[in-house]
């Protein structure tokens, strides 16, 4: 999923969303083999941690920097559960998942996506200035390509926003 650096930073993650929508619609259609299932399903469980991963690291802090982190409450939360349904989904039988998570899984991920594109990326049009946005495009396109999927469940959403913020400020002052 390698996007262009000049994208703008909504494009990148509804482009993100569209494409992990499709590998939805993939993983609910009949497989020849559950091999086959299995592959597509892993694929489908890093694209979401690595999405999920990169919006807690790039995208929450700078809302929350925007706008409060109570803007964000309801985003951690979600992502927070789909992280838990990642990590029960992963560790479940070789023949391609628990169907009950994994139909949970994503119902969770559809609704995620409905509410940051309705409301979250809004505030993000709204309050970020026009380099912000171009910074944050920028952001997120290495992030993509660097982060891992894999988040510490033992830390809290609020802990790991709290990391982020810290971690972006510390870059961005140059500190």
């Amino acid at each position: 999923m390698t996007k262009h650096i000049n994208d703008d930073a909504i494009a990148l993650l509804v482009n993100d969303h569209r494409e992990i929508e499709s590998m939805i619609d993939s993983i609910e259609n009949e497989f020849d083999t559950p091999e086959e299932r299995r592959e597509a399903l892993d694929e489908l469980l890093e694209e979401v941690g690595r999405n999920v991963a990169v919006e807690e690291l790039i995208l929450y802090p700078a809302i929350a920097r925007a706008a409060g982190e109570d803007a964000v409450d309801a985003a951690l939360e979600r992502t927070s559960s789909i992280r838990e349904l990642l990590a029960a989904i992963e560790g479940t039988s070789e023949n391609g998942g628990d169907n009950t998570l994994l139909t949970t899984l994503i119902e969770e991920v559809r609704d995620h996506f409905e509410d940051e594109e309705s409301t979250l990326f809004a505030i993000v049009t709204e309050l970020l200035a026009e380099k912000d946005l171009d910074r944050l495009a920028v952001e997120i396109a290495v992030a993509k390509e660097t982060v891992s999927p894999e988040v510490d469940l033992d830390r809290s959403p609020v802990q790991r926003l709290r990391d982020a913020i810290a971690r972006r400020s510390q870059t961005t002052t140059g500190d």
